[in-house]
């Protein structure tokens, strides 16, 4: 069935392609805030060319009333909800793709080393994974909290640049203000890609876990110097399959499951890690 060692080896590998997954959907998010960033600056310069010639000390009130006000505030709101949609979309497919691989490649790893497969599990169909992956598992979907997410962000950029502008702020100060705001929902939607996907690989390895009748799974931390506290200190504990903590502990976390195989042929000592992990 293979060594411990060659299955924590394998397990960090596959949990690395699942990063790497994640990685290329936040390279492809970035895009989407640069791009936001030179519309919502265009708008900023209009806006601020009619702030000028009225020449007066402004009022919310009255900088609300502006023709170039109202255009910005639809613009961010139509640029704030296409974000969200690509991201939900992209997200989706990321996290779909980490799941099929996922399962394909661990139960073909496990099937190679002899364990009973039941192929029955590897016959999840793209709608099945879709609903998988769209189930919320701690308090919130991905879907919710882009959502969420996105509507903070337009009510961050929008009090933003009202403060701003009437208290006299240079263009370059709101767009630097601007930058900011958006930096810090990429930040979040980066956070969030990482974490989802290192959950749907551990629940899609564990599925596969239980197709080749693994009971037993390893704790497996990536140890180097990106490691926390927590995570140092579950590495290497030992888990019934069904009472393992659910992966991640934390946002940003890598963490993962490795099978304990071994045991597999040897029932005496699996009721032994039983008894005493249970």
């Amino acid at each position: 069935m293979g060594s411990a060692e060659y299955w924590r080896k394998r397990t960090l590998e596959s949990e690395a392609y699942a990063n790497g997954l994640a990685e290329s959907e936040i390279v492809r998010q970035q895009k989407l805030y640069k791009a936001a960033y030179k519309q919502l600056a265009k708008q900023i310069d209009g806006l601020y060319i009619q702030v000028v010639e009225y020449g007066e000390e402004l009022s919310r009130t009255q900088l609300w009333n502006f023709s170039r006000w109202y255009q910005l505030e639809q613009r961010l709101g139509k640029i704030t909800g296409e974000i969200t949609t690509n991201q939900i979309r992209g997200t989706e497919r990321t996290l779909i793709k980490v799941f099929e691989k996922t399962m394909g490649v661990t139960l073909k790893d496990l099937k190679q080393s002899g364990a009973p497969v039941n192929l029955s599990f590897d016959m999840l169909d793209n709608v099945q994974i879709k609903q998988l992956v769209n189930t919320a598992w701690n308090d919130a979907s991905f879907s919710q909290r882009y959502i969420e997410n996105g509507i903070k962000m337009g009510e961050r950029v929008k009090q933003d640049i009202t403060d701003m502008l009437i208290s006299g702020k240079s263009p370059g100060a709101i767009k630097k203000a601007l930058q900011g705001d958006l930096n810090m929902n990429y930040y979040a939607a980066d956070r969030l890609v990482r974490t989802e996907a290192n959950h749907y690989y551990n629940d899609a390895a564990m599925k596969s876990y239980k197709a080749a009748g693994v009971i037993m799974v390893e704790y497996i931390a990536e140890v180097d110097d990106r490691i926390c506290d927590e995570c140092e200190g579950y590495s290497g504990q030992i888990y019934p399959i069904d009472g393992a903590p659910t992966l991640p502990i934390h946002p940003n976390c890598r963490c993962c499951y490795a099978p304990v195989v071994e045991v597999g042929d040897d029932l005496t000592e699996a009721a032994e890690l039983l008894k005493k992990y249970a």
